[in-house]
């Protein structure tokens, strides 16, 4: 069935203004797929009727958006974009959202503008893709990636552990001991370390990691425990440019930096339970206060720990290894 969508037009110039808070605090650039496609829809027309249309082309024969961009600013400012927002979700949901929580709507209204675009262009393929089939999957690396991967960050880990603090001395272990099942562990590694060093060799190829460090930040980080609500890189996405908008507002902002109110934790679960972007046990009113109170902690964990929106989106991509040039298998 097809969605009823509602055509909002948005202007490039609206775009320019608003770019820097899109960029900085949810991630969001011309270097967007979305936005990609929206300049390079008008680059195109108007491209085609020039003789300098390599001007604007990059290497891999796909136009430069921000060499455009620059030079037609006047042009694409006047200019009109397209975009499509379902009426029943994004549109009336921000608006509805802030009305409740009493952040005045005007044309000008930043806060509006930024978690408008943000779902238009970070909610879109939610709306416009259809699911996997079965056979588009690709199990192996989805075993990799869930199962197998976190395996082996462990086992380096527990392997190199020992090594200097440099990382650049491996110190095997005097021996290893290897258990199966119930039965009980056999000691190898006892006269050399053989099978240390094959795993160590195996590892490099299919782990790809330099250090233990580098390991445990990634074992951590994409494996470990979840601190507060549990959340995908979208909700992370609006947990944290939401709060971020929070804070150039008087009355929402937090006293001191990197600090999260109770205030803003229930406005930015508010906004995720609205976006269906982070899913609760239950759903009774009285849970209002837990919610934003999962949302304060997973926040102000990220803002310990990171110092932009771009560090987070890194640190949660799943990895495979760099030193496997074979691409029909990942382990």
């Amino acid at each position: 069935m097809e969605r009823d969508y509602l055509r909002l037009l948005f202007t490039m110039e609206e775009f320019i203004r608003l770019e820097p808070r899109l960029k900085k605090w949810f991630g969001i650039d011309r270097n967007n797929p979305y936005i990609q496609e929206l300049f390079g829809n008008y680059a195109s027309i108007k491209l085609d009727e020039s003789s300098n249309k390599e001007r604007y082309m990059n290497e891999k024969g796909h136009y430069d958006v921000n060499a455009y961009a620059e030079a037609h600013f006047e042009a694409l400012a006047k200019e009109e974009l397209l975009m499509r927002i379902s009426t029943d979700t994004y549109l009336l949901t921000i608006e509805d959202f802030c009305e409740k929580n009493q952040l005045e709507i005007t044309e000008k209204d930043e806060v509006y503008q930024v978690l408008l675009y943000a779902c238009a262009l970070l909610m879109r393929n939610k709306l416009e893709t259809t699911e996997s089939t079965l056979e588009d999957m690709n199990y192996e690396y989805q075993e990799y990636i869930h199962a197998i991967r976190p395996d082996m960050l462990k086992l380096y880990i527990g392997l190199h552990h020992n090594d200097s603090l440099n990382d650049k001395v491996k110190k095997y272990h005097k021996q290893c001991r290897i258990s199966f099942g119930d039965l009980s562990p056999i000691k190898i590694d006892e006269q050399t370390p053989w099978f240390q060093e094959a795993l160590d060799r195996y590892l490099e190829k299919y782990l790809g990691v330099k250090s233990v460090k580098e390991a445990e930040q990634e074992l951590y980080a994409i494996y470990g425990k979840t601190v507060g609500a549990k959340m995908n890189v979208n909700a992370i996405r609006f947990m944290w440019g939401t709060y971020h908008l929070l804070q150039d507002i008087p009355n929402c902002k937090s006293k001191t930096e990197k600090s999260v109110t109770k205030k803003q934790g229930r406005i930015i679960a508010d906004l995720l339970n609205r976006l269906n972007l982070i899913e609760y046990k239950e759903k009774e009113s009285f849970l209002d206060y837990m919610d934003g109170e999962r949302i304060r902690v997973s926040l102000k964990n990220y803002l310990m720990q990171y110092d932009s929106i771009d560090d987070i989106i890194k640190a949660k991509q799943y990895k495979t290894s760099p030193n496997n040039t074979d691409s029909s298998r990942y382990y």
